[in-house]
Parts: C-alpha cells; structure tokens; sequence
C-alpha cells in the first residue's frame, strides 16, 4: 500500500471504499495493514515489507451476518478477533450475545476445531476505568482545542491501560505454529480508531515501518469513518460531555478526527517516555526479545517493494 504524496488520503467512488478498505456488511472501517514497507534492514538488498492477511482491523464487527463472517473466514483467513472494548461500552452497545451465537452457528456449520473463528475479550480500560468520570475526562482530552495535545493525552492513557492486553495480542500474533502464517487476526474496539489505532502502530513501528508511513495508515480513519462520522459528532453532543452550542459540535468533530500529526506525536512520545517501541512492549506489555524477534519473522516478508507476500523473514 502508498500514498500519492505525505497526508493525502484515496477517494472513495459509490458506496465501497477504496483500498486497503474491504468491504463486509455491516462492518465499517476494516482494512488490511499489509503490503507497508519496513525499513528494517535485510540480509539482502530486497525490500521487506508487512505481509498482508496477517492483521486487520475495524470498528466494532458485532453487527456482522453470517454471510459476513464467511468472507471473514474464507476470503480474509480471519480465525482470531481481539475486541478491545470496556465492560460497560459492550453493555451499552448490546448485541454480542447475538454475535458469539453467530460465531458458534458458523464454526458448527463450516469451522470445525481447527479453523475456527474464536473471538477474544482484551478491553484497554478496566470497567472502572470507563465509568461517566472517567470518560468525560478522556472526551475532553479528545475535544481539547489543540488536537495533537488533546490525542496524545488520551492516547498516553491507552498506552498505560492497554499494555496488559496488547502484550497478549502482540504474542498472539508472533507465534510459530502450524498454520500461523495463514490465518489473520482482526483487532477492534468500537470505531477502529484509538484504541485499535494504538496498538496497530505499536505493532508496526516495532516491525520498523517508518512513522511517517505509519501516521498515513492511522490517518485512513478519517476515510474509514466518513459515513458514520456525522451520526458518531451527534451521538457525541449528546451525551453533553463537551457541553452545548456551536463549541459543543466542534470539540466532537475534533474528538472523531484521526490526523496524521496526532499520530506522529504519539510515536514521538512513545521513543520520549518508554525509549521506544520495542523498550514499551519489553517494559510495559511484558513482552521478550525473542517474542519481538518472532513478531518480526512472522509479519515480515522479502519480496518486491509493492508485493503483498513472498517469503518470511528468517
């Protein structure tokens, strides 16, 4: 995957966004974060880049029909998901009960043991964490007048809270198995954004994708999102946490944003704070050398710049 030029973001044309977009009913702002290319050095002068159909990610797939989670299964090679969402958030949102009984429907019908989809509940808050105080203060770090001030604030806070269950989903998916490398794992929370954001940037800078490109990525959110993002500003005022009035519709368009500079800073906080993103998942998710060594191996491959598979890193 590229860009045109640093910042830019593809068009969509009808209904169906562009790619790394993918299309599943009922499921918005899922993409694939392969095909990036790595800067990490080779033993040969071919290009490494991040193999595709390894790891996706989305907004929340609660909603998605059985004809969805075939192309899940079949078409993406999806056995994995991790739903990063807090207790209270997948209370308010209902539906999950419906949705492991759809996962449980397909498996019977088409999984079987050994290739089904298991779903996973890693949330970055704590209930404790996402009671009405709790997310007022993070709605109005998300709102603050400065953007980049505001994300990467609320972002600190998912770097701290979300460290636990982002070491699981890191040595998830660095592991060696039979068939690791052909199933996919899809990370979400409730509009793919932050939290799921977040981690996917940990993942990516650990596997040396430069952070301009990695800022790019993120940024496709506000493609992503396009649709749902007037109906999420509404939801948001509502809820009167950014208080009423003209102020009130800007500090929730600014909280539904996903530019690239807020990104960027994060990762600047990331090397400021922690030394880094390999020295974050090490200190705070618990992780080893030899467990980022392996990520590496598995989500690498050497082929030609542009290509989206080839060969694993040894």
């Amino acid at each position: 995957m590229s860009f045109s030029r640093p910042g830019a973001l593809p068009t969509a044309s009808g209904s169906e966004l562009p790619p790394p977009f993918i299309t599943v009913p009922s499921l918005g702002n899922l993409r694939d974060v392969g095909g990036l290319q790595s800067s990490t050095p080779s033993p040969s002068a071919t290009a490494q880049s991040i193999r595709s159909k390894i790891l996706y990610r989305a907004a929340d797939p609660s909603n998605v029909p059985l004809e969805g989670l075939s192309k899940l299964h079949n078409e993406l090679r999806i056995r994995t998901i991790f739903d990063l969402r807090s207790a209270p958030e997948i209370s308010n949102a209902g539906g999950v009960s419906d949705w492991e009984g759809r996962i449980a429907q397909f498996n019977s019908a088409h999984g079987g043991p050994s290739n089904a989809v298991t779903r996973y509940w890693t949330p970055v808050f704590r209930a404790e964490d996402y009671g009405p105080e709790s997310v007022a203060l993070r709605f109005r770090d998300y709102g603050h007048s400065d953007v980049t001030v505001g994300f990467v604030k609320a972002y600190e806070a998912i770097l701290e809270s979300g460290a636990p269950n982002y070491g699981i989903i890191i040595k998830h998916l660095a592991r060696d198995g039979e068939n690791s490398e052909n199933e996919g794992t899809l990370v979400h929370c409730t509009a793919g954004k932050d939290r799921t954001g977040v981690l996917v940037a940990v993942i990516l800078a650990i596997c040396g994708v430069p952070d301009e490109v990695i800022a790019e990525e993120y940024q496709l959110t506000e493609l992503g999102l396009s649709e749902r993002r007037p109906a999420l500003i509404a939801r948001l005022v509502s809820t009167g946490a950014f208080g009423e009035g003209k102020e009130a519709a800007e500090a929730a368009e600014r909280m539904t944003g996903a530019r690239k500079e807020a990104m960027l800073a994060t990762l600047r906080l990331i090397e400021q704070k922690y030394g880094g993103p390999e020295q974050y998942a090490i200190k705070e998710c618990r992780l080893t050398d030899d467990i980022l060594t392996s990520l590496r191996k598995r989500m690498l491959f050497t082929g030609p710049a542009g290509s989206t598979g080839g060969q694993a890193v040894l």
